[in-house]
C-alpha cells in the first residue's frame, strides 16, 4: 500500500488494512487494553451508525446510494428500517427504508447544501484514504473531505441532539473530536508536506428542521484550545502505543499514583 499520498479505495479495503486508525488509537487514551480490544473486536454497527452512513453516502457519494425502499404495508422500526423479513415481503432486506426515512435523509442533505459554506464540500475530494508513518506507527485516515490546494480537511457529523457549540463541546469530551481533527491534519501534512491550516466540523441535526453548524479548528498552538488538546492527546497516544508494543503488554487503567498501591480512588 502506498503511503503519503491520496488513494481512492473501496471502504472495505481501507478498513481491512492493518494500519492503525484514529478511532482505534484514541482508545489508548482510555487504556491500552481498551485499544487492543477495539483493534481485535471492531464496534458492531448500530441503527444510528447505519443512519449516519446512509446520510454520508447520500450527501457525498449519491451515486453509491443503493438502499432499497420498502413497499407499503411493511412494519418498521422507530428509525424507519424494516424490522425483519415479513410474510409476503420475503424479498426485502431488513435494512430497507420506508419513504419517510428516505425523505428525512434528503431533507438533511438539502439543509447542508443550503449552508453558506457548502462550497467547502463541493471543492474538496471525497473519501480519500491516507496511509502514513508517525513515530514508527503506520497510521491510516479517511477524511470525508480533503482539499490539498486550499489547505483544509472537513468532517461531517450527525447529531440527534443539538448542533450548537455547548452541545458540540460536550460531544468532544465524550468522543475526542479534537483527537480526530489533529490526526486528520497530520494525514494532510503527510500527503502535502505542508501544515493543514484549517479543520472543519460540519454538524447536522438528524431531526427537523435539521439545523447545521460549522466549526473551524485553526492550526495554532497559541490560539486554539481544540487544536492544543488534539495535539497533546495524539502525542500521548503514540507514546503509550509504542511503550505497550515494546513490552508486548496492554494493561487496563495502568495510571495510578505511586503512593496508592491499592489502586483505590477516593471520590
Amino acid at each position: 500500500m502506498q503511503t503519503n499520498t491520496l488513494l481512492t479505495l473501496p471502504n472495505d479495503v481501507y478498513r481491512s488494512h492493518p494500519a492503525v486508525s484514529q478511532s482505534e488509537l484514541k482508545e489508548i487514551l482510555r487504556s491500552p487494553a481498551h485499544y487492543l480490544h477495539k483493534k481485535n473486536n471492531p464496534t458492531p454497527s448500530s441503527n444510528a451508525m447505519e443512519f449516519g452512513t446512509m446520510f454520508h453516502t447520500l450527501l457525498l457519494e449519491p451515486q453509491n446510494f443503493n438502499v432499497p425502499l420498502a413497499p407499503e404495508g411493511v412494519k418498521r422500526n422507530k428509525d424507519g428500517t424494516v424490522a425483519k423479513k415479513q410474510e409476503g415481503y420475503e424479498d426485502w432486506w431488513s435494512d430497507a427504508l420506508h419513504e419517510d426515512t428516505y425523505l428525512r435523509l434528503l431533507d438533511m442533505v438539502n439543509a447542508v447544501k443550503a449552508h453558506p459554506e457548502f462550497a467547502l464540500i463541493e471543492k474538496g475530494l471525497v473519501e480519500q484514504s491516507v496511509f502514513w508513518e508517525c513515530e514508527g506507527v503506520l497510521l491510516k485516515a479517511r477524511p470525508d473531505i480533503i482539499n490539498v490546494n486550499a489547505g483544509y480537511v472537513l468532517d461531517i457529523k450527525t447529531t440527534a441532539l443539538d448542533a450548537r457549540e455547548h452541545s458540540f463541546k460536550s460531544s468532544n469530551r465524550k468522543y475526542n473530536y479534537a483527537f480526530q481533527a489533529y490526526t486528520y491534519m497530520q494525514a494532510y501534512k503527510a500527503v502535502t508536506g505542508k501544515d493543514c491550516y484549517s479543520f472543519y466540523f460540519m454538524v447536522v441535526e438528524t431531526l427537523p428542521p435539521h439545523g447545521v453548524m460549522l466549526y473551524e479548528i485553526i492550526n495554532n498552538d497559541d490560539g486554539s484550545d481544540f487544536y492544543t488538546q488534539g495535539k497533546m492527546e495524539f502525542e500521548n497516544a503514540l507514546r503509550d502505543y509504542n511503550q505497550c508494543k515494546s513490552i508486548n503488554a496492554y494493561p487496563a487503567y495502568p495510571y495510578y499514583p505511586d503512593n496508592d498501591p491499592t489502586q483505590t480512588y477516593r471520590l
